[in-house]
């Protein structure tokens, strides 16, 4: 045995060991576990920008409970939340299809692509101080269309 572990080797290590270049199971493992990764990023600066509209909101109606502002960050505040439960919804490698079709280096290329700009995105959109409320609700919107393409990335090209 090996100066790191004592342990016995897994039947995955035994198939690595007596398979060259045997490794399916653990990329899709992989894929699996960074579109969970990427999800929950996206779903945490979502959830942090909910809470700054909410402090925001209700800064607003201390001062005046009848600000016509209020309703405008509910409906805001009311899209993010829907958003928040379908990234939280939404199942780790979108629907498993990735365990019976391959997904190759273009599709792959092309949800990186996708989780750069979507992280990124809320990253700016969380940010932002001053951006006005309508301009915020419209961003939100492409970027759950941006959301539901990538989750089409992970089903093969000939059911989505």
């Amino acid at each position: 045995m090996s100066n790191i572990s004592d342990s016995k080797l897994s039947p995955y290590e035994k198939l690595l060991l007596i398979l060259p270049g045997f490794k399916g199971y653990k990329n899709r493992d992989l894929i699996k576990q960074d579109d969970m990764i990427v999800k929950n990023a996206i779903r945490d600066n979502l959830s942090r920008l909910r809470e700054n509209l909410e402090r925001n909101e209700n800064d607003i109606s201390e001062k005046n409970p009848f600000d016509p502002m209020i309703s405008k960050y509910e409906k805001t505040i009311s899209l993010l939340r829907s958003f928040i439960n379908n990234v939280s919804g939404a199942p780790t490698g979108a629907y498993n299809y990735h365990d019976r079709f391959k997904i190759d280096d273009e599709i792959l290329k092309k949800i990186v692509e996708c989780d750069y700009e979507m992280i990124s995105k809320t990253k700016e959109l969380i940010d932002n101080k001053v951006l006005d409320n309508d301009v915020l609700y419209s961003k939100l919107l492409q970027l759950m269309e941006k959301f539901s393409e990538r989750e089409k990335f992970f089903i093969p090209e000939s059911v989505r």
